[in-house]
This record gives C-alpha cells, structure tokens and sequence, in this order.
C-alpha cells in the first residue's frame, strides 16, 4: 500500500502523505464522514480532489505553507483538469486505501483426486 506520492509543479516538488492522519485531518477539516468523502469524490472527483491534495500535501510538506487556492492554481497550471500531477494523486490516493483481502488462517481443504479408470 502506497502512503505518499512525490508531486512535481513546475520547479517545486511537494510530498503527498496519505494515511490515518491525513484522512483524519480532511474528515475533521471538511466536517464530512468517510461515506461522505468517498460519494463526493465519485461524484466530482475535480472539486474533492484538490482538496485532498491541499490535506495530502500539508501533511507530507508541512513548510510549504500552502492553501487550497494554491493548489488550484498549481493544478490548473499544470494543465487543469489534463494535469498528470492531478492524474497522478487521484492514482496514488485510490491506491492508497485499498485493503488486502484477510488470508484464511487454519488447515487447507482437501482436494479431491480424480478418479482413476
């Protein structure tokens, strides 16, 4: 599981970290639930993914000293909604929560063997 991405606009680089903290700060931050965030994102992944980034970065890059608004204006400088930096959070934060499957724990089921002519 992926919990940061490196993001490069224009000469300045920033540290995208995701995880607990981050989800945290966003849910508290927006006054949304987790439910609320993931149907937001799906529904205009444009408007929530900035945003997003913006509690990414201020996590993973805490001296960059950025707002939401700068973040937008990064984004949209790097070619708006054609933006690999934005193609590239958007992959990286859906990367980020997925959730191994739990391996089963205890004796493995026979097989049963074919029968012999």
């Amino acid at each position: 599981m992926a919990n940061k991405i490196e993001l490069k606009f224009g000469e300045k680089t920033f540290t995208a970290r995701f995880g607990i903290g981050f989800i945290g700060n966003y849910l508290k931050d927006e006054g949304v639930s987790i439910q609320d965030m993931f149907k937001s994102f799906q529904d205009n992944p444009f408007y929530v993914a900035p945003k997003l980034m913006y509690h990414a970065i201020a996590k993973g890059t805490p001296e960059a000293e950025l707002n939401e608004n700068d973040i937008e204006d990064l984004i949209d400088d790097d070619g708006g909604l054609a933006s690999p930096q934005l193609a590239a959070f958007i992959e990286a934060f859906g990367n980020s929560l997925e959730v191994e499957a739990p391996q089963k724990v205890g004796k493995p089921k026979a097989v049963a063997k074919p029968k012999q002519k």
